[in-house]
């Protein structure tokens, strides 16, 4: 299901001494089925924008189109739209409040009116995309582990069969166990439910990682969109808007500039291996 985003304006406060814009003239299409990384530095207005996306925050002027539909348009089914795109904010599982794991993944179906067969297909299924084991459905989501927590928020919003999951740092404060699980968790969610996601990350590695293409923010502005290979090799830009390339990115254009004959367009670091392993093969070296 594809999102469209045109001229789409957002001022915060206004007509205020404490006025700010926080979207500026942001236009840009995803794709139905499109992984999309989502950067920019604190203050960007990341937040601000996906909130637009299922009509949490209502634009100044602009237009979303959602699977056609104008939701900016006073007569758009919000209710239809957030069933269509779901958020999953940061830090989520300060948002779980029901007395067990089961009953906080069903709440969202439940208000769609399904019956209580569906609302319990729908529970184990989700359960069973985001890893939860069914021992932890009639417990409390309150004595679960942080990443534990966090797979039951991503899978009460799934449970709701979005088309779209914008993520919003999904991994943030995990431990590098938790964060790893997560993050494969959501790609495998992409490439085996087709569903469309937009990632939210102020890590350069974890974009690289999983996304096709690259949304960066700055000052509420709009200023690059495309693949992850044409928005990493413009390293400079990045770096005047506080942003940095992967590490692997860095150290294959250091290779390159030292006059090693390597791909500089790398960005991962089983790629970055790879690379650097053949050409100690093609020197003897290895």
């Amino acid at each position: 299901m594809p999102i469209e985003v045109k001229n789409l304006k957002h001022i915060y406060s206004a007509g205020t001494p404490f006025e700010k814009v926080a979207l500026s003239d942001i236009s840009f299409r995803v794709e139905d089925g499109e992984f999309v990384g989502l950067i920019g530095h604190t203050g960007s207005g990341k937040s601000t924008l996906i909130q637009h996306l299922n009509g949490l925050l209502k634009a100044d002027s602009g237009e979303i189109y959602v699977d056609g539909q104008n939701i900016c348009d006073k007569s758009a089914n919000m209710k239809e739209i957030r069933g269509k795109v779901g958020i999953v904010f940061q830090y989520p599982e300060y948002q779980l409040f029901e007395e067990t794991v089961y009953k906080d993944i069903a709440f969202g179906p439940k208000n769609q009116g399904l019956s209580d067969a569906e609302v319990d297909e729908r529970v184990h299924h989700v359960a069973q995309l985001v890893g939860l084991k069914e021992k932890y459905l009639e417990k409390s989501p309150f004595d679960l582990s942080g990443g534990q927590k966090r797979r039951v928020a991503i899978a009460g919003v799934l449970a709701m069969k979005p088309k779209v999951l914008i993520l919003d740092e999904p991994a943030a404060g995990l431990d590098p166990v938790g964060r790893d699980e997560i993050l494969r968790r959501i790609k495998d969610l992409h490439e085996k439910e087709g569903i469309t996601v937009i990632l939210v990350s102020h890590s350069m590695e974890d974009i690289a990682m999983f996304a096709q293409k690259i949304i960066v923010m700055s000052d509420g502005e709009l200023k690059m969109f495309d693949t992850v290979e044409n928005i990493f090799a413009r390293s400079a830009e990045l770096s005047g808007m506080g942003l940095a390339v992967p590490q692997a990115c860095k150290v294959m254009q250091g290779l390159r500039e030292q006059g090693l004959p390597v791909n500089d367009k790398i960005y991962t670091v089983e790629k970055a291996t790879e690379e650097i392993l053949r050409y100690l093969r093609e020197v003897g070296k290895c």
